[in-house]
């Protein structure tokens, strides 16, 4: 695991990182149930999104192609998540069967170190966590979580390895010393340079 800090945003001292975890080696009971459910959820939406695009494609004007094209290049909402829709782009990288779920953001978490309760508004003395929850199994690969300030400058970089084999929940924290600077943040979740999900979040 490797941790960048960058210039803290104006108003705040440098952000504390801690070692960030992940269940990727270990099952996770309790939580499995509710990565599963999650899962199933982003499958039956994904299909019925697939579903109206294709009737809202054929009822289309010509003019309209590119509307309907952009549309599809888009994410899947669930739960206040994001859902990275992995293939689409030929640059992307080959992840396999490795797929992401969903991106919760809390200030608490549970028993597994997984997101407690999913939420988008923190106060200022908040620790700031993400759960990245994925499916399937790769051989390795790197994520980095990039967080974003209101001056849209990253004040944090944590990387972490991960080799996961079933459903997994890998979860990043950052802490600060000092009060968060009310406004609007972000977290990405990247692999070799690419957004697999990306978070929009704000403090007040």
């Amino acid at each position: 695991m490797r941790t960048r800090l960058f210039p803290s945003p104006p108003g705040t001292t440098r952000p504390r990182t801690t070692r960030p975890s992940t269940t990727s080696h270990a099952p996770m009971h309790a939580t499995a149930l509710k990565l599963l459910a999650i899962v199933l959820l982003a499958l039956a939406t994904s299909a019925m999104l697939a579903g109206c695009k294709r009737d809202s494609a054929a009822d289309a004007p010509a003019g309209s192609a590119n509307a309907t094209n952009a549309a599809e290049t888009g994410g899947v909402s669930v739960d206040g998540g994001h859902v990275a829709e992995i293939g689409g782009d030929p640059a992307s990288p080959d992840l396999g069967e490795f797929h992401v779920a969903a991106l919760q953001l809390g200030s608490a978490l549970d028993a597994d170190r997984v997101v407690l309760a999913d939420k988008d508004q923190f106060s200022p003395s908040d620790t700031l966590n993400a759960s990245l929850l994925s499916t399937g199994a790769h051989p390795g690969l790197t994520l980095v979580a990039r967080w974003v300030g209101p001056d849209g400058k990253a004040f944090a970089e944590t990387t972490q390895e991960l080799a996961p084999t079933q459903a997994t929940a890998t979860t990043f924290t950052v802490r600060n010393a000092e009060p968060w600077p009310s406004g609007d943040y972000k977290v990405d979740v990247l692999v070799g340079g690419h957004v697999l999900a990306s978070r929009p979040f704000q403090v007040r």
